[in-house]
Order: structure tokens, then C-alpha cells, then sequence
């Protein structure tokens, strides 16, 4: 699940092929069955890059027959005397910084937020040789910021008009998060195990510009993965061979409103177009490894 779409996330609304981030798709963890992390001398089989890697393996059906829902919140404000979940800690916390916190602009920096997570699953181990599953999990977040910079409509200049009444204003970020996940597996001998999987994982944020009033952009990414893993226990040791193809997708767009407007109007006069730009690239990768069995030699 790579995403070569500009993976260390630098483009925003201003332009570039979308924000995106190294991990391609977003998988639920109640899904996984092991991670491997591999720091230092990592093989070619992930991929030519320099960096880091993170191996999630999803796990197979377990039960006769299973199914599980459940819902969780998380919440936090970080304004004193406020009802929070969360404990906020601040480095060299005064009433300044502890104020200048409390009235961010900045998605960085979020005094407040509600999450929602809603988990659904479904399992079957038909028999000792097969079993298939089924999930989806979607989460929901809701961020409201101070629409200018520290609470105060003139402390940043903007192409809106600065009215007392936005001098406080809040403009709510969203998140939104969803997985579907498919699983099968079969294995035709004790030897040879066969899996099957399909996820789609579509993000979504909507954003708005600091100092602007009812000014939004979305950013979207995410897509499609399809996986068919063989492994084969042989004389020799472990052969693993993982064929898979994934459709990821980045995109940026801006609605042609007042201050996305002006900022149309703006980069048309320099060359640039950045009211909606989108990044797609499919991708198929097959993967071979081959784990040898250890030799033991002994003298007599």
C-alpha cells in the first residue's frame, strides 16, 4: 500500500499533485494479525525507495461464525473550565501560550475536536481449509477552528473585508475516514495456502483558508487494492509469492466562491491553476520471497 503521490505530504490547497503521505491506504487495525518494522537494510522486494518499512499482515477468520459492532468517541477541549476527555499537557504553559492555544487558526494545532469511529464485522471459517470476512469502519472528526489567526480579525491581512462580527469566528475542519474490507482464503493442502483480499479506503477533509469567511477546500485521497498472496512450504523453506494491483488517487479542489475567487483570479495572472488538481496512479506489484530452512552441520 505505497503511495508514490507525493508521499511526504508537502502540497496543500496552493497546488502540487495533492497532500499526500506515505502509507497509500488507511487499513482498521482490529484487521491485522501482525507488523513487522524493518529501520536499516531493507530489501528490494518493497521497492526502490530509502527509508522505512512497515509490513501489516491482516489476519484470517478465526470463528465458526462471528460478527462484531461497536462505537467509540474520543473528544478534548482545551479551554479551562470545559468538559474534556482528554488531557491536554502544553511545554511552558502560560496564559499566553495557553490562550494562544486555545484560539488556533491552525489545523496543526487542534484545542478541540470530536472524533466518532464505527466498527462492523463479519467472519467465517466455513471449514479447516477456508473462510471468508467482511468489514467496515469508517471515522468521523470534527475539528472547530478560530477562522483568523489567535482569535483576532485584525491580526492577519485578508481579501475579506474585516468585519467585527468574524472577529471571533469558528469554522469547523472535517475528517472523514472510510474502509471496506474483503477477505477469503483457501488452502488446497497442508502445504500451499491461498488469500484473497479487497479493500477500498477513501479519505476526506474539508478545510478552510485562515482569515476567509465560508471558504473551503477538500482534499481527497485513498482508493482501491486487490491482493491474491500464495505461500508454499517446501523442501527448501517458505515461498511467498503476493501479486497485487492498487488505484490511488490525491486531489485537491477549491469552490469557486468569494476568496476562492480571488485566489483564481490571482494565480491566473501568474500561470497557475489551482482551483482543482488531482494526481491518479495505478500501480501492480508483484512480490516474491523465498525464506530458506536453516542448515545444521555438526562433526562427529
Amino acid at each position: 500500500m505505497n503511495n508514490d503521490i507525493n508521499p511526504i505530504g508537502t502540497a496543500g490547497a496552493y497546488g502540487g499533485e495533492g497532500q499526500g503521505r506515505s502509507q497509500g491506504l488507511a487499513i482498521d487495525t482490529s484487521l491485522l494479525e501482525s507488523i513487522s518494522v524493518q529501520d536499516s537494510n531493507v530489501s528490494a522486494a518493497y521497492g526502490g525507495f530509502t527509508g522505512r518499512v512497515v509490513e501489516a499482515n491482516t489476519r484470517r477468520p478465526t470463528k465458526s461464525f462471528g460478527a462484531n459492532i461497536s462505537y467509540q468517541i474520543t473528544q478534548g477541549n482545551a479551554e479551562p473550565g470545559k468538559f474534556s476527555l482528554t488531557n491536554y499537557h502544553i511545554y511552558e504553559a502560560n496564559s499566553t501560550s495557553l490562550q494562544n492555544f486555545v484560539n488556533s487558526s491552525s489545523s496543526s494545532n487542534q484545542p478541540q475536536f470530536t472524533k466518532h469511529l464505527f466498527r462492523s464485522s463479519i467472519e467465517s471459517k466455513i471449514n479447516d481449509r477456508s473462510g471468508v470476512m467482511a468489514s467496515f469502519t469508517t471515522t468521523q472528526s470534527i475539528i472547530p477552528l478560530h477562522t483568523y489567526a489567535g482569535g483576532d480579525a485584525n491580526s492577519i491581512e485578508t481579501p475579506v473585508t474585516q468585519v467585527s462580527q468574524f472577529k471571533n469566528a469558528i469554522q469547523d475542519i472535517n475528517r472523514q475516514s472510510y474502509n471496506l474490507f474483503l477477505k477469503g482464503y483457501y488452502d488446497p493442502s497442508d502445504s500451499v495456502r491461498l488469500e484473497l483480499s479487497y479493500a477500498f479506503a477513501p479519505d476526506k477533509s474539508k478545510n478552510f483558508f485562515q482569515g476567509s469567511a465560508g471558504d473551503f477546500y477538500t482534499l481527497e485521497s485513498g482508493g482501491h487494492n486487490v491482493g491474491f498472496k500464495t505461500t508454499w512450504d517446501n523442501a527448501l523453506g517458505v515461498l511467498t509469492n503476493n501479486l497485487s494491483y492498487s488505484f490511488l488517487k490525491n486531489s485537491t479542489a477549491i469552490p469557486t466562491i468569494s476568496f476562492g475567487s480571488f485566489l483564481k483570479i490571482i494565480m491566473a495572472q501568474i500561470g497557475m491553476d489551482i482551483i482543482e488538481r488531482e494526481a491518479m496512479r495505478p500501480m501492480i506489484l508483484c512480490k516474491i520471497r523465498l525464506l530458506i530452512n536453516s542448515f545444521k552441520t555438526s562433526t562427529p
